[in-house]
């Protein structure tokens, strides 16, 4: 039986800020992603106003500082409905998703929002490792 932490490793994706609406302040950091065959972005979500929304969007590049960022799975949105609320959002990939015939195999995230001056942060969860030790 393998413990979560051998086959899943949580990056930083983006410290929390506080406009979300623009996280190229922060710019993705992108991770190396050869070693996995699963990718999961997630997002928490400070208070945000009803009918307002944060997308995050895993991305991949052909090195750390995102050369020739591109999309890499699909999208996840999470939509505040009702009242102001919180909540968390994710998306995922798979490593043959990766245009690595072309050099990609570095992983980011990128948020967007529809409402400034909101908190977010992510995290990427880069899982099931090529290379596993024998189940105990």
């Amino acid at each position: 039986m393998h413990e979560i932490s051998e086959i899943l490793k949580i990056k930083m994706g983006i410290a929390a800020v506080s406009d979300a609406g623009n996280p190229a302040e922060d710019g993705p950091v992108f991770y190396d992603a050869i070693a996995y065959e699963r990718f999961v972005g997630i997002v928490n979500c400070g208070i945000i106003t009803a009918g307002q929304s944060i997308v995050v969007q895993l991305l991949q590049a052909s090195d750390t500082t995102g050369t020739g960022v591109k999309v890499l799975g699909s999208s996840a949105t999470f939509l505040a409905a009702g009242a102001v609320v919180t909540g968390v959002a994710q998306c995922d990939a798979r490593a043959e998703e990766l245009d690595s015939a072309n050099g990609f195999r570095y992983v980011g995230i990128r948020l967007t929002a529809t409402e400034s001056d909101k908190v977010a942060g992510a995290v990427i969860g880069f899982g099931m490792p090529k290379h596993r030790p024998a189940a105990q």
